[in-house]
């Protein structure tokens, strides 16, 4: 027993961990030594690519794997990346290309980039190797879309009954918030199914009471770059 026991400790162990990165939450975290350049990737169509620069602030070599991932429901793989898979010595910047590969559509899509950093193995060390597999958003503009930083004016509210409420996008970008909102000035609260509403979605919310005469909701959004931004408020129509 106590042969495998020594066994077992001079192995190298690898723990994979997931830092998810939605829209109310910003990582800089340094992954295996791989730093991101920025919280978000954004593919503008007028480009044909996107791009995120890392860079290896480990003492080792790290084998950098990067790829897309679709939400749920999304089937269509319409990005190329390259490289998939590079070395990355210490030290060392490494760019990695998000490519279009199918006709541009004419709302905003949301995707996820993936990079994750295995670090050289030690076999000589009992020490934990930990690979941590960084989750950004990734979010396809068409050129033909002006850019707008407050994408989230463009929210329709209607209230559909005493306790709800429906939230629509009525615009082409994505919009990314706390799911929180508020109806005002009852202070009834109710929440969104997730932190992101695509171009055309519409939810209703269940409110945590009854809200007859609400005049405004309150929401939180976040910016480009996920950092929320002063709360905002919009007419809740019936």
């Amino acid at each position: 027993m106590n042969v495998i026991k020594q066994n077992y400790l001079k192995n190298s162990i690898l723990l994979s961990f997931l830092i998810i990165t939605p829209a109310l939450f910003i990582s800089n975290a340094n992954a295996s030594g791989m730093k991101l350049e920025t919280s978000v990737v954004v593919v503008n169509t007028a480009d044909g690519e996107g791009v995120m620069t890392l860079k290896n602030t480990d003492a080792k070599p790290v084998l950098l794997y990067s790829s897309v991932e679709n939400l749920p429901g999304d089937k269509e793989e319409s990005l190329v990346v390259t490289p998939p898979v590079v070395r990355v010595n210490p030290g060392d910047n490494q760019t990695v290309r998000f490519m279009l590969k199918t006709p541009p559509k004419a709302v905003e899509q949301f995707k996820r980039a993936i990079f994750e950093g295995i670090p050289a193995a030690d076999k000589t060390s009992d020490k934990l190797q930990i690979t941590i597999r960084q989750n950004v958003p990734l979010i396809i503009h068409p050129s033909s879309l002006k850019d707008n930083p407050e994408p989230w004016k463009l929210l329709q509210f209607k209230q559909t009954g005493p306790d709800t409420v429906s939230v629509t996008n009525a615009g082409a970008y994505v919009i990314r918030m706390n799911p929180g909102i508020e109806v005002l000035p009852q202070g009834v609260k109710g929440s969104l199914p997730r932190a992101y509403i695509l171009p055309g979605d519409s939810f209703t919310v269940k409110l945590s009471g009854a809200a007859t005469g609400g005049q405004k909701v309150k929401i939180t959004p976040a910016n480009l770059y996920g950092y929320f931004v002063k709360p905002y408020e919009a007419a809740l129509n019936r």
